[in-house]
């Protein structure tokens, strides 16, 4: 695979050395992630320079493996489940071993530049320790509940904030909410959709997108704590949970713990569209059943159906979550960042802004190719 827009985008900036670069990443492992690092290849970054740790629910084992062949260095952790455990406890658990096994400060200390590259706020709180007293180190966060979760840290190094940026608001959102309709249709069928009655718990980006596509075709309502966003009282919302079939949970936190559970009518559906497992408390549901390695399976408990263990329907183990040429917006700005990280002068412990030039370039190019 190749990213057009990437590459042209790294062309830009081909005066930039990434020769003396160590990159330390976590990263779902596809093929569009791939084709990334294959690009910053022009440059001179080194595949034995970078280290990445993927997530059980959003890796292709091919892809790990023509990773490896390449000669990136990709955690085993990366396809580590355990159903029975909450995957953000064992997920940190993971990124802390990779880390300790990843980071030497000595040998850190011979490079120009080492990248820390986040996607939901892990990777950089555990390297943070490994990291003290090194002045090269510089990070980058890709999501905003990656940047929520630093925002309450002190920093001792600055870290570039791909989450905010304008162009991965604008144009990433419709994206994956078109790639989430697809795989609903996928698991439900056209068919059930028009017949069922959508519950989205979180009225922001995620959820407004999906309930755009969905009220259309189906009889679909937000609930937020937001009350300017939601269309359920907050009074009322127990109550009102025996009224849905399908329950999208779209916060990116908690939406519906497992106390809730009961309150849910026989043959309800459950469907995460964020990110880990955490939207329903899933690991309680799970636990019913038998251990299993398997992050995609269904969990059926009581009448409940827990789609895809939990984890977000966009996931499910193919070489794409989203189709390339959607998803390369995305993957240009990261490129960008790495470029960014690599160029500018560290400052101390702050967020930085994704360069307002990468941004222009990257989103006028793609909105070029759109048309």
């Amino acid at each position: 695979m190749r990213l057009p827009l990437v590459e042209w985008l790294v062309s830009q900036y081909s005066d930039t050395s990434l020769e003396n670069v160590r990159i330390i990443a976590c990263q779902h492992i596809l093929e569009t992630t791939h084709a990334m690092f294959r690009a910053l290849y022009t440059l001179g970054l080194k595949p034995q320079n970078v280290s990445l740790i993927g997530k059980c629910y959003s890796t292709n084992t091919e892809v790990l493996e023509e990773m490896r062949a390449d000669g990136l260095d990709v955690s085993e952790f990366s396809t580590s489940y355990q159903s029975h455990t909450s995957f953000d406890k064992q997920y940190d658990r993971y990124v802390r071993k990779f880390i300790e096994s990843r980071v030497n400060t000595d040998a850190l200390r011979t490079y120009e530049r080492v990248i820390l590259l986040d996607d939901g706020g892990l990777l950089i709180p555990h390297a943070m320790k490994a990291c003290l007293g090194l002045e090269n180190v510089i990070g980058i966060e890709q999501t905003s509940s990656g940047y929520m979760r630093l925002q309450s840290l002190f920093l001792p190094f600055s870290v570039i904030n791909v989450a905010r940026s304008d162009a991965k608001r604008l144009l990433e959102t419709p994206a994956i909410a078109k790639k989430l309709m697809e795989s609903l249709a996928e698991k439900l069928g056209h068919a059930a959709i028009e017949e069922s009655k959508f519950l989205l718990l979180g009225g922001g980006v995620i959820g407004q997108a999906i309930h755009s596509c969905l009220k259309e075709r189906a009889e679909s309502k937000i609930f937020d704590i937001d009350p300017n966003r939601s269309h359920l009282l907050s009074t009322n919302f127990h109550r009102s949970l025996r009224d849905y079939n399908v329950i999208i949970g779209c916060t990116g936190s908690m939406s519906l713990p497992v106390t809730s559970h009961s309150r849910l009518r026989k043959g309800t559906t459950l469907i995460s569209a964020s990110s880990s497992d955490r939207e329903f408390d899933a690991v309680h549901l799970r636990r019913h059943l038998p251990p299993t390695s398997n992050c995609w399976e269904d969990a059926k408990w009581k009448g409940l159906t827990l789609v895809n263990g939990g984890f977000p329907i966009n996931f499910s183990g193919h070489r794409q979550s989203v189709s390339a040429s959607a998803i390369q917006l995305t993957r240009a700005l990261l490129a960008g960042a790495i470029i960014q990280a690599s160029r500018d002068e560290i400052a101390g412990g702050q967020f930085i802004a994704l360069d307002s030039g990468i941004q222009h370039m990257a989103l006028g190019a793609y909105q070029v190719k759109a048309a």
